[in-house]
C-alpha cells in the first residue's frame, strides 16, 4: 500500500485527506533458515508451517515464530522479510529469513547433597553425597532431549535416564520415558 497526504488549508482549517494506492500482495516465497546448527532444517520448517503463496500478514509471522520458539530448541528466534525480484503485478513472493540461535547441546549440572541422618533415635548426623546431571538437548536433529542423572550418598545412590519429546507423532503432546534405578542400604542394628 502507498500512502499520500495531501492537507488543505483554508479559513484557518486542515483538512487532510490519504489516498491510498493498493500495491501487490506479498506471499511467501521461499523461506531460508540461518543458524540452525546441530538442529536439521526441516524441523524448523516444520515448526514454522508456512506454505509457498500463503498470504504474509503480521499476525501470522508472529504465529510462525512463536511455533518455532515453542519447539524447545533455541534461544532466539528472529524472522524477517525480504521482497524477491517479481514480474506480477498482482502478487509480491517475499523471503521469509528465519535467524535462529539454539541452545548449547550439551549441558553439565553438579553438585553438593547434605542429608540428615539419625540413629537410635536420637544422634544426628549430616551425610555428605553428590549430584550430576547430563543434558543432551537435540538427538539426531531432533527437538529430543535425554538427561542422565546421577545422586550418591553413603547408604543411597540413584540413577534415572529420561528421554522425552514435545511431540507425540505430529500430536502436541509431550512424551518422556524415564528409567531409573536406586540403591539404599540401611544401618545394622547391633
Amino acid at each position: 500500500l502507498e500512502f499520500r497526504r495531501v492537507l488543505f488549508r483554508s479559513a484557518g482549517l486542515r483538512d487532510v485527506v490519504y489516498e491510498i494506492e493498493e500495491g501487490p500482495r506479498q506471499v511467501v516465497g521461499e523461506v531460508v533458515v540461518a543458524g540452525n546448527l546441530g538442529v536439521r532444517t526441516d524441523v524448523v520448517e516444520r515448526a514454522l508451517a508456512l506454505p509457498t503463496g500463503t498470504a504474509l500478514e503480521t499476525d501470522v509471522l508472529l504465529r510462525a515464530r512463536a511455533r518455532v520458539f515453542e519447539t524447545g530448541l533455541f534461544r532466539r528466534v528472529d524472522v524477517v522479510t525480504e521482497a524477491a525480484p517479481t514480474s506480477s503485478a498482482t502478487e509480491l513472493p517475499m523471503r521469509v529469513r528465519v535467524d535462529v540461535e539454539p541452545w548449547p547441546a550439551l549441558r553439565l549440572r553438579y553438585g553438593f547433597l547434605a542429608s540428615e541422618e539419625r540413629s537410635d533415635g536420637t544422634a544426628r548426623t549430616v551425610v555428605p553425597g553428590l549430584s550430576a546431571e547430563a543434558t543432551r538437548r537435540t538427538i539426531l536433529g531432533r527437538n529430543i532431549s535425554l538427561v542422565g542423572v546421577g545422586e550418591y550418598q553413603r547408604r543411597q545412590r540413584i540413577a534415572r535416564g529420561v528421554l522425552s519429546t514435545p511431540t507425540l507423532g505430529a500430536w502436541p503432546v509431550q512424551s518422556s520415558l524415564v528409567v531409573e534405578r536406586s540403591r539404599e542400604a540401611f544401618a545394622r542394628s547391633e
